[in-house]
């Protein structure tokens, strides 16, 4: 369904009845809880929160794994794509968002996603998103991946 033709179905008060267990057959989508929780990770007050805590767990357990739900980017090789804006789903800001969770050197699952970050870094100690040189995107990268670093660092 179109997102225009959700809102008028919801617009004209035509909401059909939903209950959770008649969806439990379909896997949650990686990148969806990414960009759910992403924006709470930022609030303290919602960070602490068990269920955001949960939803992160989850995120971190799915890293560099394929995404079954088919609405939203299946391939594991998205995991390892910079990409710019870093909101796009990626490894880079599921990172971001693990680390403003207070994910870190604590959990074990962190070790591989960080490995991943530090190796994807080049000799020049930047990231860039493509051999094809574009500073704006590559700069923004790398603050993101240098914020993740340094929020990982201070979880010791």
């Amino acid at each position: 369904m179109k997102m225009s033709q959700f809102a008028a179905m919801v617009q004209a008060g035509k909401i059909p009845e939903y209950s959770p267990k008649d969806y439990s057959h379909v896997p949650s989508c990686t990148w969806t809880t990414l960009m759910v929780i992403r924006g709470m990770a930022q609030s303290p007050k919602m960070r602490s929160s068990s269920d955001v805590r949960r939803a992160g767990s989850f995120f971190l357990d799915q890293f560099f794994r394929r995404n079954y739900h088919s609405s939203y980017y299946q391939s594991e090789r998205n995991w390892t794509m910079l990409k710019y804006p870093t909101y796009y789903g990626s490894g880079l800001c599921g990172l971001d968002m693990l680390t403003a969770l207070r994910f870190g050197p604590s959990d074990p699952r962190m070790d591989r996603p960080i490995s991943w970050l530090v190796e994807a870094r080049s000799k020049d100690g930047l990231w860039y998103q493509s051999d094809r040189p574009n500073p704006i995107k590559n700069q923004w990268i790398t603050v993101t991946a240098l914020g993740v670093l340094a929020r990982y660092a201070r979880q010791h």
